[in-house]
Order: structure tokens, then C-alpha cells, then sequence
């Protein structure tokens, strides 16, 4: 209770004695948790998550528990709190992030993604989108080995290609998707997209 008091919520130490019991420790840091904003407590929690790395998977598999029995439309992904309820989502995020690094630039990407949508108080869902259609674009790239060649083009030569088999209506999808972010979010002609 101390560590979170004076090292995590950056408090007065003299408000938090040494000798208070553990009791009125708890009722100070519980009045404190009662008057900040909503988003502010998954704040809190991102930086307890990430305040002793040897604890950090044990707490995100704790709090992810505790979100999930609530029924929150949160969970932790990655130590950042997000917005998403359903657990195939987390899974395959999750699942991104651990990548190779010969995707390094799909990771960071999906890492960027997740960072901007991650900010409670005010989520870029328009920035968000477009790192993460940047993502499916760099991942094409990689698989084909041509740095200059956009979604587009590319989903037509993989599928096109004998070695891979993409499904017409997602490599419809993604280009329909691509399209919309390359025209309404990439040059700006949407002021929010949400």
C-alpha cells in the first residue's frame, strides 16, 4: 500500500505515517481511487502492471480476471488497458505482438494501434485505424519481399500467387478497407472516425 501511495500515485509521504494501521491505509488509498475519473483507475493500473516487472504477467492475468468476472469492456493487453470484450480479439492481438522480429515493423505497428486506442479519456480511432491497416499492408510487403508495392497490388499478387489462397470476399475486404483509409483517413477528409 505504501509502494502504491508514494511511488505509483506520487502522494505526500507525510500523509501516509509509517504508523498508521494497515486498515487506515487502506481506507486512505480507497478514498483516493474514489475521487479520481473513471479512466484514471486503468491508468493506475497500467502503472502497477508495469512497476515490477517480475510481477507484471501474474498481475495482468489477475486484473484481466477480475475485468472479465465484472464484465468490464476492458482488458489488459500488452500492459495497456484497451477496450475490447471479446476474448478472440485479445487472443489474436496478443498473439501479434508476439511476432517475429522479421515482422518487427507489423509489431510496432499493431503496438502503435493499440497504444492509440488505449487512451480512455480521448482514443484516436482514426490514427488507430490506420496503424493497423498499415500493419495488414506491412505484412504483405514483407511476405512478398517488395517494399514499394501497396495493399492493393499486393493482395492481388499473393493471390495470385499458387502459394497462397486468400478468401475474395477478405481480400475484398482488406481492399475495400485499404481503400477507405487511403482516402478518408490517411488525407484527412474525416474528422473522426468512430
Amino acid at each position: 500500500m505504501e509502494e502504491i501511495w508514494i511511488d505509483i500515485l506520487k502522494k505526500d509521504v507525510s500523509v501516509f505515517e509509517i504508523y498508521m494501521s494497515s486498515n487506515s491505509k487502506f481506507d486512505l488509498l480507497k478514498d483516493e481511487f474514489n475521487n479520481v475519473e473513471w479512466y484514471e483507475i486503468y491508468d493506475i493500473i497500467e502503472i502497477i502492471i508495469n512497476y515490477d516487472q517480475s510481477k507484471k504477467d501474474r498481475l495482468i492475468s489477475d486484473f484481466n480476471q477480475i475485468l472479465k468476472r465484472e464484465n468490464s469492456a476492458y482488458r489488459i493487453i500488452d500492459s495497456q488497458v484497451v477496450m475490447i470484450t471479446d476474448e478472440i480479439e485479445i487472443q489474436e492481438i496478443e498473439e501479434c505482438l508476439n511476432i517475429d522480429d522479421k515482422f518487427k515493423s507489423v509489431k510496432e505497428q499493431i503496438n502503435n494501434s493499440l497504444k492509440l486506442l488505449s487512451d480512455k479519456e480521448n482514443p484516436d480511432y482514426k490514427n488507430s485505424f490506420k496503424e493497423s491497416i498499415s500493419a495488414v499492408e506491412s505484412l504483405c510487403k514483407i511476405i512478398l519481399g517488395e517494399d514499394n508495392i501497396t495493399l492493393g497490388q499486393a493482395l492481388r499478387k499473393i493471390e495470385n500467387d499458387n502459394n497462397f489462397n486468400i478468401n475474395g470476399a477478405l481480400r475484398s475486404g482488406f481492399s475495400s478497407i485499404y481503400g477507405f483509409a487511403s482516402t478518408e483517413v490517411r488525407h484527412g477528409t474525416i474528422e473522426d472516425v468512430k
